[in-house]
């Protein structure tokens, strides 16, 4: 079942509907304009035969799906906990796109256990995961350790072009403010930047071992624009002497050194900064391991890829609450979905 048919949930439907392994029984959304629709027309693909309805209790009832990919609209991990509860009360496997509640543990770790609690009693699992937190800068970065006999430090790093995102992802980032406005946001807490650096860094110290001593935020600075730079999405387009975006690092700390650093730079037209576009992870120790791309990962494409393929792994876990260090490395899950599933399941 699809919960959740907004851009992101759109693109997880076509996914499952292409899937010749998957049957989809259910599709829910709030927004009265989908609702009464088939969840294909919604989606921009032929039909599917499902109806998209607004009460997700009573489809979880009368569909009784083996799993629910759920797409909220709002990164927090609250926002979504009434519908995640519901489908694992239901006794069905979640994979999700929210990434507030990647690496839970440490992020809400009250929330983790009474989840890990409800999916333990359902006998179901639940997922949440996407690029970046999920992949990009954790997952991806704990993978190459695999050929290291000792790591002395981890960096990993990203340049994206963030001219093709709308108001949800610019404005909280001060995309188009004046410098001094966007610092005394900044210094006043009311900059959303990357959010996620903190549960990532204990995602890759806990994925090799390390006992961080404190994750700590090195920097958050400005990009600004020295002339106009458009944005391809409904938001005004940066004008001269406007932040165009913002580079963020954030560094975990070992004996007072940084053992483990993250860092983005989001910005509208990297190369207008002078910037390179794309990944960079490198892995200092013994051997020292250094892979970057030419391109960096496109955010929506590789978000909900990475979202649907994990369905196979969540559905042959054992019940509750995972993270990606618990399961088996990533991948895609090409042709029938089923050729993935244990017969078990």
């Amino acid at each position: 079942m699809q919960c959740g048919i907004g851009a992101m949930g759109q693109e997880m439907l076509r996914m499952l509907a292409d899937d010749p392994g998957v049957v989809v029984v259910g599709a829910v959304d709030t927004d009265p304009g989908k609702v009464g629709r088939d969840a294909g027309d919604v989606a921009g693909i032929d039909d599917v035969g499902v109806d998209v309805v607004d009460d997700l209790t009573a489809t979880l009832a009368a569909t009784e799906p083996d799993a629910v990919c759920l797409a909220t609209a709002d990164a927090a991990a609250e926002a979504m906990l009434d519908d995640l509860l519901a489908c694992l009360r239901a006794g069905a496997d979640v994979v999700s796109s929210n990434g507030g509640f990647f690496y839970p543990y440490h992020t809400h770790p009250v929330l983790a256990r009474k989840v890990d609690r409800v999916a333990k009693k359902n006998d179901a699992s639940v997922l949440c995961t996407g690029l970046n937190p999920g992949f990009a800068l954790d997952t991806l970065v704990v993978a190459l350790t695999a050929v290291s006999e000792s790591i002395d430090g981890i960096e990993a790093s990203r340049t994206v072009d963030f001219s093709p995102y709308g108001a949800g992802v610019l404005e909280p980032g001060g995309f188009g403010l004046e410098p001094d406005e966007w610092e005394r946001r900044r210094d006043a807490d009311e900059l959303a930047g990357h959010e996620s650096f903190a549960a990532q860094i204990r995602t890759i110290a806990d994925g090799v071992g390390l006992e961080l001593d404190e994750v700590v935020e090195r920097e958050f600075d400005p990009f600004i624009a020295d002339e106009r730079r458009p944005v391809s999405s409904a938001y005004p387009d940066v004008e001269a002497g406007a932040v165009a975006g913002f580079r963020q690092t954030y560094a975990g700390v070992v004996d007072g050194d940084d053992v483990v650093t993250l860092s983005l730079a989001a910005v509208v037209d990297p190369e207008a900064s002078e910037l390179e576009g794309g990944d960079r992870i490198a892995v200092r120790g013994v051997p020292d391991t250094t892979v970057t791309t030419e391109e960096p990962f496109e955010p929506g494409p590789t978000t909900w890829a990475t979202v649907v393929n994990a369905l196979p792994s969540v559905l042959n876990a054992d019940p509750g609450l995972k993270t990606m260090l618990d399961l088996p490395v990533p991948s895609a899950s090409l042709g029938d979905v089923r050729k993935f599933v244990s017969s078990d399941r």
